[in-house]
């Protein structure tokens, strides 16, 4: 824990990329991997990653893994909306292009697990961490919203 001074105090250096990739995972990027201990990467993250070596001028080392190198868990979403729109009779009350419009929205209709996507400063993202590349809980389930809409 360097309390985000990694180089030197205030320098506000909180999560660097590791300095080198040794090793590959699994390779399995389906959201089970993600789920159980160990996962993708079942020797712990320093098995696969080294630390970044720290210079004494101040300045961060250079990531010796790429930005976006790594593949997350699967994430598959598929959304939806139905509506109808019912004419009302002429009426002195609603006038005479009075409608009911009824509209069901769906989000996630195949109700598909998505794991929450990993965070920069969590411990599953940190190499030294025994939780490294686990999931740490799922996005929404299934949701369905209901909306009617009267037009005078």
């Amino acid at each position: 824990n360097t309390g985000c001074n990694v180089v030197y105090v205030g320098s506000g250096y909180c999560n660097l990329r590791p300095g080198a990739q040794i090793a590959r995972g699994t390779g399995d990027t389906s959201n089970d991997t993600f789920k159980r201990t160990g996962g993708q990467f079942p020797n712990g993250g320093l098995a696969y990653f080294a630390v970044p070596a720290y210079s004494s001028n101040g300045a961060p080392p250079p990531p010796g893994v790429g930005r976006n190198s790594l593949h997350g868990p699967n994430y598959f979403d598929t959304d939806m909306d139905a509506q109808k729109t019912f004419g009302i009779p002429h009426s002195t009350i609603l006038g005479e292009n009075a409608g009911l419009t009824v509209r069901a929205m769906f989000f996630n209709i195949f109700n598909q697990t998505n794991l929450t996507p990993f965070n920069t400063g969590d411990s599953n993202t940190q190499i030294t961490s025994t939780t490294f590349g686990q999931s740490s809980g799922a996005l929404g389930a299934r949701t369905i919203e209901f909306q009617a809409r009267l037009s005078f």
